[in-house]
């Protein structure tokens, strides 16, 4: 690992730490003059760092109260910072248009933040809006208990380039394959059973589950395709970001930005997080499950 992929883990850990003590002058000295933020692809603020600490100051800690964003695994390389994430804070203030309801809410999400090695530029979140919003909105869900950290010995230094050369080969030909409805190829990629973790929780499927699963998802989203936007690849992880467009479902466009993380054991896949913005949108089932 090179001093600036350290340096740029570095960072987002100092960023999160200040953001967990409330301390938004730590929380903001590693970005440069500009922050920029996106969720789930789509811009929610760019402007010079010095506004928005002091709006976090100013607004921050009434609304979200004793929120806590924990890190569950990160990595990084020369520009980029990622983790996966739980977060929980209390719904005291009006958030995304949702008025307090004092509850505690709770979702998971990845971070993928830009950095030259001495500044974060930009943070890339993803996370299911559609949950939070759910839960915003007073609706109660039982809180995942499932951690992305990682298991087993570290990937040996010297086998990390070939380890992530193969990431990088598997996550993409999964979507590929979906993109051309080619089954036994998408299944060709993943460990049987596989772990697919969504909404906070771990689903184990069997690849003869997942051969009548998976043809049945993709004929409920006709024109369903996905563009392939950055793939990154840390040691036995890779993760990719993309772009999902399908016909409309309920008179509403499908129209997604999310992000995608495995874990190999160097041949296939064995366990799969998918972040939506929206997931029940796309798979309604999600709703029931507990």
């Amino acid at each position: 690992m090179t001093t600036k992929s350290e340096n740029g883990i570095r960072l987002v850990q100092e960023c999160v730490a200040g953001e967990n003590a409330q301390d938004y002058d730590r929380m903001y000295s590693v970005f440069g003059e500009t922050a920029t933020y996106y969720l789930n692809g789509e811009i929610l603020g760019s402007a010079p760092t010095a506004d928005f600490r002091d709006l976090e100051k100013q607004t921050t800690p009434g609304i979200y109260g004793n929120s806590h964003r924990e890190i569950q695994w990160i990595d990084g390389n020369d520009t980029r910072g990622v983790y996966q994430y739980k977060i929980q804070f209390n719904h005291n203030g009006v958030v995304f248009g949702f008025p307090p309801t004092g509850r505690r809410v709770e979702f998971h999400g990845v971070s993928i933040a830009e950095h030259d090695g001495n500044e974060i530029r930009l943070i890339r979140l993803f996370a299911d809006q559609g949950e939070m919003n759910r839960q915003l909105s007073g609706k109660l869900r039982t809180p995942g208990t499932v951690s992305a950290a990682l298991e087993g010995p570290p990937i040996p230094e010297g086998e990390r380039a070939r380890y992530e050369a193969i990431g990088a080969r598997l996550i993409r030909a999964v979507y590929e394959a979906e993109n051309e409805r080619d089954i036994e190829r998408q299944l060709a990629c993943y460990a049987d059973p596989l772990l697919d973790h969504f909404a906070g929780r771990a689903n184990t499927m069997s690849m003869s589950a997942a051969r009548r699963i998976l043809p049945a998802w993709w004929a409920s989203l006709p024109g369903l395709h996905r563009e392939i936007e950055e793939v990154l690849a840390f040691g036995n992880r890779a993760i990719l970001r993309w772009h999902m467009t399908a016909e409309p479902m309920d008179g509403k466009p499908v129209d997604q930005h999310g992000c995608s993380v495995i874990e190999h054991d160097g041949e296939r896949i064995a366990k799969f997080w998918a972040y939506y913005p929206d997931l029940a949108q796309v798979l309604p089932a999600v709703l029931g499950l507990e």
